[in-house]
């Protein structure tokens, strides 16, 4: 029995004692710091108290213990109080609850005095790391102003900006300027994001902060719920400037939040960069852009040294720019060639027929092709070219059990024609009989139309069009009304981009470097890794396309 009751004893924290009439003061204090840790106010305040005699010190050394005890159980209107007592000593005080609560690491203590040093004990007791949220934006919102180190001065605003996406929601008339201003803020993007509500009153405050030009915008790098969209409304491009406009609508349909600013680049690299420099920079202050999809715009503003985060739904391109600063929604021409010779080796075929049009695009997708299909192996029979008002009349397929044809759907149906007329009907390939004639493209501008009149010469094919189909989420209807039936890979990756843009502003991205970093964080899928790679180049598996019965198939191929 009495065994058991010294083990029980052992385990249960025991309150600190009854002070004799002889104990010294500090001592009290040191008792009353315990009691404070405790949640025993009135006890705490009793010994405090108790305990101060004429030394100015030692009272100042009881307001501290006060102030820190306030100020860490969220007790603000007492905390003022308290504070407001210790005078001169309230700086080095607040510094000092700074550091004991080891949030504010980026913030060198004040320098250590024979007070500070006595309290710092007393803060010890009392554990100040489980300060209340109100008192560390208490903590904050007093040193800000004095601080006079303009690094530590942008780091404690960053710091209260992250904080207050989580905490809990706050009075903002509790605070200086400082964090009222700030939680203001991120009252705004709550209701933007997250359905919150701003009352009027917050919204009538959050103007005046505004306009009195004390405090710059909130989100000083970009207002995070604004993308720029560089896009060809007129010119030679503005038929993808179309889908890329539908899609816009789309996106702002789905996400209202987001704000878009639409800018017609006339299809000319000369005027994109002048919007660039003139519209977006100065006065969109986008948290990103969207890239034209022509290449001779993107190299343009990709050359022009501007380093907001841009995004081009257009073909990847080589570029020294920042990493982070350009993110690409498309493969790569190699990745995409790659993955189509790939596909077709892994079903045993071995002889390849490589016909391009005599062009840039054409050229580079013909010699990736060529590269991969001879590292795996395979062998190229036959490697022509065309011209777009030459084409040949009739073709030698003779041994040839895959055709390739990196070009645009429409020319790989007349080359399909062509084919057929020469005596070659693509058929579906048989691994097991080692049979058939099988057209791999990269097909862009697949449609339902080119499926409708030309299923039969394209039988068994296998596109990579980057995208096909018109799928809910970006509101076909927008499309047929403008009697557009199919969705080209340049509004699928605009409405993409959106998606992901959403995505990392809805998580607290307010800045170019943090939507960046939200960016690089994305997932390509389970098991694949990062979306992105370090120089913004996406990783995404291609998606390809089997034509079987006249209705295409997504494959599951890697």
């Amino acid at each position: 029995m009495t065994l058991s009751l010294l083990m029980l004893l052992a385990v249960v924290p025991m309150a600190p004692q009854a002070s004799p009439d002889t104990e010294a003061p500090w001592d009290k204090l040191k008792r009353a710091s315990a009691f404070f840790a405790l949640g025993q106010e009135a006890r705490g305040k009793t010994l405090s108290r108790e305990a101060v005699t004429g030394d100015a010190r030692l009272k100042q050394a009881a307001q501290a213990l006060e102030a820190g005890y306030y100020v860490c159980a969220g007790k603000l209107p007492q905390a003022k109080t308290v504070l407001g007592r210790l005078k001169t000593a309230e700086g080095p005080v607040l510094s000092l609850m700074a550091v004991k609560t080891s949030t504010f690491a980026f913030l060198a203590p004040f320098p250590a005095s024979v007070l500070t040093k006595q309290v710092a004990q007393l803060y010890d007791i009392m554990n100040l790391v489980l300060c209340h949220h109100l008192g560390k934006l208490y903590i904050a919102d007093r040193l800000h102003p004095a601080l006079l180190d303009a690094k530590k001065k942008r780091k404690l605003e960053g710091w209260a900006i992250a904080y207050l996406r989580t905490a809990p929601q706050t009075d903002y008339k509790l605070f200086g300027s400082f964090i009222a201003f700030r939680i203001l803020a991120q009252r705004k993007m709550d209701q933007l994001f997250a359905s919150g509500v701003f009352t009027l009153e917050e919204a009538s405050a959050y103007e005046a902060y505004l306009k009195s030009g004390a405090f710059p915008a909130p989100f000083p790098e970009a207002y995070p719920w604004r993308i720029s969209v560089l896009l060809p409304l007129t010119g030679r491009y503005r038929s993808l400037g179309k889908q890329m406009l539908l899609a816009i609508m789309a996106a702002r349909t789905q996400w209202p939040a987001l704000e878009f600013v639409v800018h017609d680049t006339r299809s000319s690299p000369a005027h994109s960069l002048l919007v660039l420099k003139e519209s977006v920079v100065p006065v969109d202050k986008p948290i990103a852009v969207f890239l034209p999809p022509d290449t001779p715009s993107v190299q343009a503003l990709l050359a022009s040294g501007i380093e907001l985060p841009m995004l081009s739904v257009g073909t990847p391109l080589a570029s020294k720019r920042t990493a982070g600063s350009i993110f690409f929604g498309q493969l790569t021409r190699e990745q995409i060639t790659s993955s189509l010779a790939q596909t077709a080796i892994a079903m045993g075929i071995s002889r390849f027929a490589v016909i391009y049009p005599d062009k840039a695009y054409g050229k580079a997708h013909a010699a990736a092709f060529v590269k991969t299909v001879e590292s795996l192996r395979g062998r190229i029979v036959l490697k022509s070219k065309y011209r777009f008002g030459a084409m040949p009349s009739r073709l030698n397929l003779k041994g040839v059990q895959a055709v390739f044809i990196p070009d645009a759907a429409s020319r790989v149906e007349l080359v399909a024609r062509i084919m057929a007329a020469s005596g070659y009907f693509a058929r579906p390939w048989n691994s097991k009989k080692r049979k058939g004639l099988l057209i791999l493209s990269t097909a862009p501008g697949l449609s339902s139309r080119t499926i409708r009149n030309s299923s039969r010469y394209l039988d068994g094919a296998i596109f990579a069009p980057g995208y096909f189909g018109l799928p809910t989420e970006i509101l076909p209807q927008l499309f047929l009304k403008w009697g557009i039936d199919h969705v080209l890979v340049h509004a699928y990756e605009t409405w993409n981009f959106a998606s992901l843009v959403h995505t990392a502003v809805k998580a607290g991205a307010t800045s170019h470097k943090e939507l960046q970093a939200a960016f690089f964080r994305l997932s390509a899928g389970p098991g694949l890794g990062a979306l992105f790679s370090h120089t913004g180049f996406t990783r995404r598996p291609t998606r390809l396309y089997q034509l079987r019965k006249s209705t295409l198939h997504l494959l599951n191929l890697p």
